[in-house]
């Protein structure tokens, strides 16, 4: 069983990977979500900007910590069929806080 979780933190996005092996075993990684100059990327930061270049850098991102995993390649497809996969998406206090802010903050979330 493959367990994914997006924790979009106040500071950062880091996904974590868990698996439990044949073996019984537990095994985890994770990657951190960065720019190119190496600052972390958190999703409060993308909404607060609002931008469409913004929303895709994120999910570019996302989708390339996903692939480090393994993730969209045929052998991962063939091991892991969509129904084995679970995928956890958590959003912290910087985006409550966006969300609560306002009307026009609470949009920005919704979007």
């Amino acid at each position: 069983k493959r367990t994914t979780l997006v924790d979009a933190g106040s500071a950062h996005t880091e996904v974590f990977e868990f698996c439990i092996g044949e073996d019984g075993v537990t095994r985890q990684r994770s990657s951190r979500l960065r720019m190119p100059d190496g600052k972390s990327l958190a999703l409060g930061d993308v909404i607060k900007d609002g931008s469409k270049d913004a929303f895709e850098n994120f999910l570019q991102l996302l989708a390339a910590a996903l692939r480090s995993f393994g993730a969209g390649s045929e052998a991962f497809r063939k091991a892991h069929p969509p129904e084995t996969c679970v995928v956890f998406l958590g959003a912290t206090g910087g985006v409550r806080k966006i969300r609560d802010r306002d009307d026009v903050g609470a949009a920005q979330v919704d979007a």
